[in-house]
């Protein structure tokens, strides 16, 4: 815990009033940031390149055909 502080005057009572709020707001500028990049993705201004288009479509593609085999295959087998 923090020292206990003797203030000699209303003055004194004011500054540290005024540095507690500072320090209180810049320490809820850094968690509000570091909440921020933990939970929203930072979106790339630049377009992606065509290998990575085509290789987005195509894991997307073969996710697709590994869960219709999936669905086939237990369909097979609870179908009776």
């Amino acid at each position: 815990m923090e020292e206990e502080r003797a203030y000699r005057s209303i003055g004194d009572m004011r500054r540290r009033r005024r540095q507690l709020k500072h320090e209180i707001a810049a320490n809820e500028r850094a968690i509000s940031g570091l909440w921020n990049n933990l939970f929203h993705r930072r979106r790339n201004r630049r377009p992606a390149s065509r290998a990575r288009r085509l290789s987005s479509v195509v894991a997307t593609g073969v996710n697709v055909v590994d869960g219709a085999l999936l669905a086939w295959k237990l369909y097979k087998r609870f179908k009776k």
